[in-house]
């Protein structure tokens, strides 16, 4: 049985970045209100990892996310298209 293992990752832009962009949506959308971008990783596992290995995971991929708060708002989720085969495949 397969198991798809979710981390939370570091910002995916910077602090000038994220202002900028939101600037830009804030001129095009009146309610815009705000935004985040983290990177996220899904990993497909045949069986539980023990807490070791998760931990090695967690400090290969980087996944340390800032904050453990999870952000207010509408969750857009941008993904390689299916069949894109990536470097850590």
């Amino acid at each position: 049985m397969t198991e798809i293992l979710t981390l939370r990752g570091a910002p995916a832009l910077t602090a000038a970045r994220l202002a900028r962009l939101g600037k830009s949506l804030g001129e095009v959308i009146p309610r815009f209100h705000g935004l985040h971008a983290e990177f996220q990783y899904f990993i497909e596992l045949s069986a539980p990892l023990d807490p070791a290995a998760h931990a090695r995971l967690v400090d290969l991929l980087g996944a340390h996310p800032v904050s453990t708060e999870v952000p207010e708002g509408v969750l857009l989720l941008v993904t390689p298209r299916l069949g894109t085969i990536s470097p850590w495949s």
